[in-house]
């Protein structure tokens, strides 16, 4: 239930945005996470009898409570100025910071330690993106430098968590980058920039919860274990 109302939330969202309809994105933007989060404790609890929840679902919450304060406390600032941008980005911090000390067990399974080939990939990216926005970062620079770190690291570790948490992850650094472009990069210009910034974060955000549900319920013994539903 909790998992089909995010779904018809985001996409009435989306439909907002691709309409310009900005008081109203508004509105649902705050209404995004928290069914998300509902679907994962409620799934946990159906599908495991009531287990208590282990670290990597703990934090994967923790997650998705800033990425909702991230969603939400920009709305009680002025528009025009940079104190909510800032405390936006503040509140995904402490939500990529979560993802990365809950992926942090599985660690040895991710393209770090297996390929080098997807870790030059995320290095370039993430090269790239500073190139891109740290010389018209002004006296944000440094908080440009440390959130593109703590998120491609979040990326990295989630490779090894689950191929539904490696997707989301590499989606996740997408739809950050865009927003970090539309921001420090004065040559950047997309028409539907609101639209691509949203739909990436649902999907990431939505992709790397089921990620984490299913390898969660590898701790826990097959006879003990519900069908995991969609």
């Amino acid at each position: 239930m909790f998992l089909a109302l995010f779904v018809v939330i985001t996409v009435i969202h989306l439909f907002f945005d691709l309409t310009h309809a900005h008081s109203a994105a508004d509105a649902t933007q705050v209404l995004l996470m928290p069914p998300l989060a509902w679907s994962l404790i409620s799934e946990w609890r159906r599908s495991t009898g009531g287990r208590p929840r282990p670290a990597l679902v703990r934090l994967t919450l923790w997650a998705l409570f800033f990425s909702w304060l991230g969603d939400t406390l920009p709305r009680f600032f002025d528009s025009d100025s940079d104190a909510g941008f800032i405390v936006m980005v503040l509140a995904f911090l402490c939500a990529q910071v979560s993802y990365i000390r809950g992926f942090a067990p599985y660690r040895h399974r991710s393209v770090r330690f297996h390929s080098r080939g997807w870790m030059l990939f995320y290095v370039v990216a993430l090269v790239v993106l500073w190139a891109l926005t740290v010389p018209d970062a002004g006296v944000m620079a440094v908080a440009v430098i440390i959130y593109g770190l703590c998120l491609t690291t979040m990326a990295i570790r989630a490779t090894g968590v689950h191929l539904l948490t490696w997707i989301g992850g590499s989606i996740f650094m997408l739809s950050d980058g865009l927003i970090a472009l539309d921001a420090f990069d004065d040559s950047y210009h997309f028409g539907q920039q609101d639209f691509v910034v949203m739909l990436t974060y649902c999907v990431a955000q939505l992709l790397i919860t089921r990620g984490v549900l299913a390898t969660a319920r590898e701790t826990v013994p097959q006879d003990a274990r519900a069908p995991l539903t969609a």
